[in-house]
């Protein structure tokens, strides 16, 4: 009878060992898992939690097994296949509502092919395509209402060639080139008639160097120069073709002598930090005909003191 009990308990200690080693194990595996999952390419559409309950045996992953999970309302939050843990095939995720979200390709788990992101109306919002889960190949961005809004070409995660970015009516509303993710610094844009409206150069998102603006008649309205995206240097301005207003900036901030022409007149304006101190006005004969002054940048009133403060 000792000696069952002994048995017994011996049976008992080896069950008992076993247990705590493998909960060591699938304690390992998860920390092992954790550090895995836990970079983009695996957080796309299965979380830690999802993968505690693949890795505790509550989700069966055996060779193709369709892969459901839900949200705490019942409705379908992903599904997909696993094989041997890994996402492979067609998977799909949804909004909580229930409608369809992304549509995504795996091969060994990384992306591997086109993926599709909807609006909860059903329209597509973006499409893009993967090979060994980089974005490789055209992608493409809509609007809620089926317009498509920009048009570009990744290379290795990268953006790569020309993107466009469209009017609603189909016509090209600016472009701009890239080379391994960093835009070149010239870029256009365009009206929706398709004729050109501006071009000029960026640098790290801000305007610089030389921009010209133009009426969607083709004439050019308006060209100068930038720093730091404020107008900086010489500007000049046109109308029908001719030059109506020109003056220099400092910073985005007028200073100094500006000239306006008109039909039959003209005038010059001098501003200091921005802000106008005195104006004389001439007749197309280039006869002054009167003067203005200026306090804290409002008029004070016509005057005839004609000081030598204007070239």
């Amino acid at each position: 009878m000792i000696g069952y009990r002994n048995r017994v308990y011996i049976l008992n200690l080896d069950l008992l060992y076993y247990e705590w080693v493998m909960k060591l194990i699938v304690r390992l595996i998860f920390s092992l898992f954790i550090a895995v999952v836990s970079s983009p390419s695996w957080s796309g559409v299965l979380t830690l939690d999802e993968w505690r309950q693949i890795i505790l045996g509550e989700i069966n992953t055996e060779l193709s097994d369709n892969y459901k999970l839900f949200y705490s309302n019942g409705n379908l939050r992903a599904e997909g296949n696993l094989i041997h843990g890994l996402r492979s095939g067609l998977w799909k995720t949804y909004y909580e509502t229930g409608e369809l979200e992304t549509v995504y390709r795996f091969e060994g788990n990384v992306r591997h092919g086109r993926m599709e992101n909807y609006y909860k109306n059903g329209k597509i919002q973006f499409l893009q395509y993967y090979n060994n889960d980089q974005a490789n190949g055209v992608a493409e961005w809509y609007s809620e209402t089926g317009f498509l809004i920009q048009q570009g070409y990744y290379q290795r995660d990268f953006k790569e060639g020309l993107f466009k970015r469209f009017h609603e009516n189909g016509n090209v509303s600016s472009t701009a080139s890239y080379k391994l993710g960093i835009q070149e610094p010239f870029i256009e844009s365009f009206y929706e008639n398709g004729t050109l409206e501006s071009s000029g150069y960026v640098d790290h998102d801000k305007q610089t160097s030389v921009w010209e603006w133009f009426y969607d008649d083709g004439t050019l309205k308006g060209r100068g120069s930038y720093k730091d995206n404020k107008k900086h240097g010489f500007w000049e301005f046109f109308e029908k073709g001719k030059l109506y207003y020109q003056g220099r900036y400092i910073l985005g901030i007028k200073e100094g002598v500006w000239e306006n022409y008109g039909e039959n007149d003209s005038s010059k304006t001098l501003y200091r930090n921005g802000e106008r101190v005195f104006s004389e006005a001439f007749n197309k004969n280039g006869d002054r005909i009167g003067t203005r002054d200026y306090k804290n940048g409002k008029d004070i009133g016509q005057t005839y003191s004609s000081p030598d403060i204007l070239p």
